[in-house]
């Protein structure tokens, strides 16, 4: 149902009022989803178009926080999978979201010690 709606014409705004309810209001799986086929490929164009990311689509990696797992499954390890990841893309997303997954990952740190 949602790809009636056309996201690949969304502007980077509504993609995070979309990563905003997928966040709040659905389960990780569906969340990861969300993240994986439609949040991911929009955050690389943008970069790969502006060589930058654009506020909105940052403020979306930020939300898309609030679901872990999901941020972990849907973005950063699809990411990871991705043989041609420019190391600009790798700059403007560990910049977006540093201090967040820093935090999320400092206690896994601790239990891999």
């Amino acid at each position: 149902v949602l790809l009636i709606t056309q996201p690949d014409r969304w502007t980077a705004a509504s993609m995070y009022q979309a990563t905003r309810i997928f966040a709040s209001n659905m389960d990780a799986k569906m969340a990861q989803r969300f993240y994986n086929i439609l949040l991911l490929p929009r955050i690389r164009d943008d970069i790969d178009e502006y060589k930058k990311l654009n506020f909105h689509l940052y403020m979306a990696l930020r939300k898309a926080l609030f679901k872990p797992s999901a941020f972990f499954k849907g973005i950063i390890l699809p990411l990871c999978e991705f043989i041609h990841v420019h190391s600009g893309e790798s700059l403007s997303l560990c910049r977006g979201v540093r201090d967040e997954v820093f935090l999320i990952l400092q206690p896994i740190n601790i239990i891999w010690l």
